[in-house]
């Protein structure tokens, strides 16, 4: 089920759907750049709930560059994002 997000475009309230959660790590990684902090924990909780099912592969492509991506997240100004991560 994806979730409904409001977005405010000029002034007008609309509904968007947010896109669904990646299916593999691979999938993660471009979604590690993004700098909405909001964003960030949705993906962080998703990332988080995708590692705790055990039949969930953990390889990808380049698992330095997910790695990369992902040590910026640990090093947040934001607290928020950074508890998402290290909890």
């Amino acid at each position: 089920m994806n979730s409904v997000v409001p977005v405010d475009i000029k002034g007008a309230s609309t509904m968007a759907r947010q896109p669904p959660s990646p299916k593999d790590l691979d999938g993660f990684q471009p979604l590690l750049a993004t700098t909405d902090t909001k964003r960030k924990l949705s993906i962080g909780s998703d990332l988080i709930s995708y590692l705790g099912e055990p039949s969930n592969s953990i390889e990808c492509v380049d698992i330095g560059l997910f790695i990369d991506g992902l040590i910026p997240w640990m090093h947040s100004s934001n607290f928020k994002v950074r508890v998402c991560l290290k909890s």
